[in-house]
């Protein structure tokens, strides 16, 4: 199976602290890997890593094969690496459907002063339906009206309407209730199911 991803002895550290200590690690297509640890064991540091949030201080990326060394989040983004953090993050003055369109970075760009076309909102409709979590009628409010469950289920879908090859996961359902965590766990299988038959197709 394709390998996606390798670190090669990644290190970074915040003054005397020692955040990630030579990490080695691989991972291939259509793979599941959960990284456990305690608070503070560094494991956000290695994510935030991985999509360019910091720097490593020494080590080595590679991407299918390839060394890697990102200008910037977005330039990871393009790489095909997306991420979905603990935090909720959306724009909270901006509608649900705006917050949407933004995801669509690597595809049309668009001018949010001028709206969003009427097609793309019934896509972002219908993508919402399939959550089954009643945000299809919310897509012209702003992502701040709603509750904590329903703006991380939204930051997961933004994130996998960028078709990312690699989807970073950084405790996405602490903050939620057992029936959103459920949903949204149930919408991470869909995910790799999804890569693994498109991988199929392909072959």
């Amino acid at each position: 199976m394709e390998t996606i991803l390798e670190l090669k002895g990644i290190t970074k550290c915040f003054g005397s602290l020692v955040a990630n200590d030579h990490i080695d690690f691989s991972l291939e297509k259509g793979t599941v890997h959960a990284i456990i640890g305690e608070n503070g064991a560094g494991k956000s540091t290695l994510m935030n890593i991985i999509s360019n949030i910091y720097q490593q201080d020494s080590g080595e990326i590679w991407l299918h094969g390839e060394r890697v060394s990102f200008k910037d989040p977005m330039d990871a983004c393009i790489h095909g690496i997306g991420m979905v953090y603990q935090e909720f993050m959306l724009c909270n003055a901006m509608t649900v459907l705006e917050n949407m369109a933004l995801a669509q970075i690597k595809g049309q760009r668009y001018n949010l002063r001028r709206g969003v076309a009427r097609g793309q909102q019934e896509q972002f409709a219908a993508q919402l339906r399939e959550l089954n979590i009643g945000l299809e009628d919310k897509l012209n409010l702003n992502a701040g009206q709603l509750s904590g469950g329903q703006r991380q289920a939204v930051a997961l879908l933004m994130a996998a309407m960028g078709q990312p090859q690699l989807l970073l996961l950084d405790e996405h359902t602490a903050a939620l209730d057992p029936r959103m965590s459920r949903l949204v766990m149930e919408r991470t299988r869909q995910l790799v199911e999804q890569e693994l038959e498109g991988g199929n197709d392909d072959e």
